[in-house]
């Protein structure tokens, strides 16, 4: 079923198909696979063919013909693409049998290179060992998009309704993929009348996924979009909002978040657009399955991208969710970076006396940590006053003497992300976060006196000197942490020039109304 319309979309989308993945020969119209089968075999790739072709003429013309043995294999590895863990560059194999197909998607991890007899070289595409997706002519599982991929390990998108995580990450990170797909639902839809099937493909066209953990055989149910979004919550409480007029990845997102936010929020919500939820879910969202909490950290992360935000503003954000959740607090979305870091403090302040002796007792430090180097490069330059904080009651007693929120840390610590230390300078105390590079070089994250006050410029330097050998403390990213001129001015900006976050009054939601997605 559907045979002729997915070969069309192959070759509209993957280009000629060709007998064996061998690259320079001719492209014949299919040939007989291996095994048992009788069917015919075609082969679907793939952009670099021309480049690999130069490759294989390069090594002919250095004298490789009339001598093969020069050449007995040469490898050269296709990389990934993408930092959002794009599939390398894809070949698809097809097969047909009586009427019967099969459409496995593979990655292509490299080429190999071979001197012939003939003289010449020949150059075959190298696929990993297994496809990522299987699509066939199975109505069940409509033609493999919501078939489940078997692991080795259990994943948590085994254990769960909706579309495949495998073809969701493809959907997201391969345009051609995403536009294949969208064609096979549309085609589809009109020729069974499944129209339902068109707003999942205008889902997939505006978003590049489907979230909505519905299983093929229930999303058939529903006649309209908004019918299926309020099957996820049978009242939404999302106001003014035509859940028809909207992607169905949008109008889910709404009535999920909606009984996790507060109320006053609500209004955000109904502003969400498509665009902005292309941005926001990210992989690993697609991979466990949507939680509020998560969502609205990742939401924080962008936005505040968008709108200058730093590294700082990003662990605030981070903070800020992990506390809501611990405390079993309702979420605030929308914040702007000023009011996000107010009622991260607000929320510190009012959990200060909620952590029990349980959660004090806690291991903090990991054994080994990356951070020991660092300690111990510390204790070799004999600078006094520098203590690591080694326990949770030792951290939750710096924030108490401090003044500060450095105990909403603790997750960071914990998991080795970061160290914190107590710094005695001068008369003056400093609570400094230390994180790492992935080279190994230690920075500083971030350093505040009592009350959150900030570094003076003779207090830097004397920083720099005691621990500049060893550790960035200025001219590399986070650099305003430590660099005066910028820290003024974002405390000038976001804490009421430059007093400590304990002087103010209740956060109110400054809302993020312009974004650029």
């Amino acid at each position: 079923m559907y045979i002729d319309l997915i070969k069309k979309l192959l070759k509209k989308y993957y280009g000629e198909p060709r007998a064996s993945l061998n690259i320079g020969e001719g492209n014949d119209s299919g040939g007989k696979s291996g095994g048992k089968s009788k069917g015919k075999r075609y082969y679907y790739s793939f952009e670099q063919e021309k480049e690999i072709a130069a490759i294989r003429q390069l090594l002919a013309m250095k004298g490789v013909e009339n001598c093969p043995e020069k050449i007995p294999e040469l490898s050269q590895t296709i990389p990934g693409k993408g930092e959002e863990g794009q599939q390398s560059t894809q070949c698809v194999c097809f097969e047909e049998h009586d009427g019967q197909w099969i459409a496995a998607f593979h990655n292509i991890t490299g080429v190999s290179y071979r001197g012939t007899e003939g003289g010449g070289v020949e150059a075959t595409l190298k696929l990993g060992n297994y496809p990522f997706i299987v699509l066939s002519d199975s109505p069940d599982d409509f033609y493999g998009f919501w078939r489940k991929v078997r692991t080795r390990k259990p994943a948590p998108y085994q254990n769960r309704a909706g579309l495949s995580y495998w073809v969701n990450k493809t959907l997201k990170t391969d345009e051609r993929f995403r536009d294949l797909a969208v064609d096979f639902f549309v085609a589809v839809a009109e020729a069974e009348n499944k129209y339902i099937l068109k707003d999942v493909a205008r889902t997939m066209s505006k978003c590049g996924f489907f979230l909505p953990p519905v299983s093929y055989e229930d999303l058939l149910k529903f006649r309209t979009p908004s019918e299926l979004i309020r099957s996820f919550q049978a009242e939404a409480t999302v106001q003014n909002v035509d859940f028809n007029k909207i992607d169905v990845n949008t109008g889910y997102i709404m009535v999920a978040l909606a009984p996790e936010i507060d109320r006053r929020d609500l209004k955000v919500l109904a502003k969400f657009k498509p665009q902005m939820i292309a941005e926001v879910v990210s992989l690993n969202i697609l991979y466990d399955g949507f939680s509020a909490a998560e969502f609205v950290r990742q939401y924080y992360r962008k936005t505040l991208s968008a709108h200058g935000g730093d590294n700082e503003l990003r662990m605030y954000a981070e903070d800020y969710v992990r506390m809501c959740v611990e405390a079993g607090e309702v979420l605030r979305i929308g914040y702007r970076c000023e009011a996000l870091i107010r009622a991260h403090d607000e929320l510190m302040i009012r959990n200060r006396e909620k952590y029990n002796e349980e959660e004090l007792q806690r291991p903090l430090v990991k054994v080994p940590s990356r951070f020991d180097d660092l300690e111990k490069a510390i204790r070799e330059t004999g600078s006094p006053g520098f203590e690591r904080i080694m326990t949770t009651r030792r951290l939750f007693q710096e924030g108490e003497r401090q003044h500060n929120c450095v105990f909403s840390r603790r997750g960071f610590v914990r998991d080795d992300r970061a160290s914190i230390y107590h710094w005695d300078h001068k008369g003056l105390s400093y609570t400094v976060q230390f994180s790492a590079s992935r080279s190994g070089r230690f920075f500083v994250v971030e350093i505040r006196a009592r009350f959150n006050k900030t570094i003076s410029s003779e207090h830097r330097r004397d920083l720099e000197r005691l621990i500049g050998d060893f550790c960035d403390v200025n001219g590399r990213q986070p650099e305003y942490l430590i660099d005066e001129d910028r820290e003024i001015d974002r405390n000038e900006e976001a804490r009421g020039q430059g007093q400590g976050f304990w002087e103010f009054g209740p956060a109110e939601l400054q809302e993020i109304d312009d974004l650029p997605f």
